[in-house]
């Protein structure tokens, strides 16, 4: 909605070709130059969550009607469920496996997971936990993790390509987001690794900001914590830590929500759908 959506605008206005923008989250968080004007002229608006409609149309109430709501997507071939062993249902199986997939900067959080980890630790809870990505608080996150004695259970590896990260979360128990508002007011909007975790049928914990309750349904396809609270973190990952039982029937409700929701090829046919409407409209 910044650069692209301001140049579509201008070309708009001296040809007469009407444009047409998605809305997904710092582009409408922290930069909402001429945004309501953007909103005003376009043909149709794509905001990528609820959350972000009702921010757009706050913005520019009168445009309501042609502010519509596609969910981003995730390929559900590519993620998808894999063979597990067959462990008692019972019983706890093993250390819990957590991984977490994001940008290592402030708005994702990593910081409070560090933190969980650590009052897992102080709890005797079994876990070994992998952090997959890179960004400006890396260091500072290595760090952490070393002055709270966490190397043996918390690895730090970096950037991966797509194809070992799908691998990750497909092997994981739990995958974990802890976004927060970041202090410039940066936050996720509906982030992808949550829906892949769940199109791999292996439950969420995150947090309750912006599009994420619109995926998670806390307590039935995944869990859900207040922001910035390493306390409930690790509290829903204890809860999940000793119970895969648990863990599988969330898993398996993630997978038909994404399925019935957030399918990339449904997804984008519906956005398709949309723009074929605005372009006979044009026509007519």
């Amino acid at each position: 909605a910044t650069y692209a959506t301001y140049m579509a605008y201008v070309i708009s206005r001296f040809t007469g070709i009407g444009y047409s923008f998605t809305a997904h989250a710092h582009d409408i968080y922290m930069d909402q130059t001429m945004l309501a004007e953007k909103v005003r002229k376009a043909d149709l608006v794509v905001p990528i969550s609820e959350f972000n409609r009702r921010l757009l149309v706050s913005l520019c109430p009168e445009a309501s009607a042609k502010i519509r709501v596609v969910y981003c997507g995730v390929d559900t071939e590519t993620f998808h469920p894999v063979e597990r062993p067959a462990n008692d249902p019972g019983s706890p199986a093993g250390p819990l496996k957590i991984v977490a997939v994001a940008r290592m900067q402030e708005y994702k959080g990593i910081r409070y997971l560090v933190t969980a980890c650590r009052l897992l630790r102080d709890r005797g809870i079994e876990f070994h936990s992998t952090l997959i990505g890179d960004g400006p608080e890396r260091r500072e996150i290595e760090q952490a993790i070393l002055h709270k004695g966490l190397r043996d259970v918390l690895d730090c590896v970096g950037w991966l390509p797509s194809s070992e990260v799908a691998a990750y979360i497909a092997q994981a128990d739990v995958v974990v987001l802890p976004s927060v508002v970041a202090r410039d007011g940066m936050m996720d909007g509906l982030p992808n690794v949550l829906m892949e975790a769940l199109s791999c049928s292996v439950p969420v914990v995150s947090t309750t900001i912006s599009g994420i309750p619109e995926l998670v349904d806390s307590g039935r396809n995944g869990l859900l914590v207040p922001p910035a609270d390493p306390d409930a973190l690790a509290d829903a990952l204890a809860e999940l830590a000793g119970d895969p039982a648990r863990r599988r029937l969330m898993g398996e409700e993630g997978r038909k929500r994404v399925l019935a929701t957030f399918d990339l090829i449904n997804n984008t046919q519906q956005k398709a759908r949309l723009l074929d409407n605005v372009v006979h409209r044009t026509l007519a």
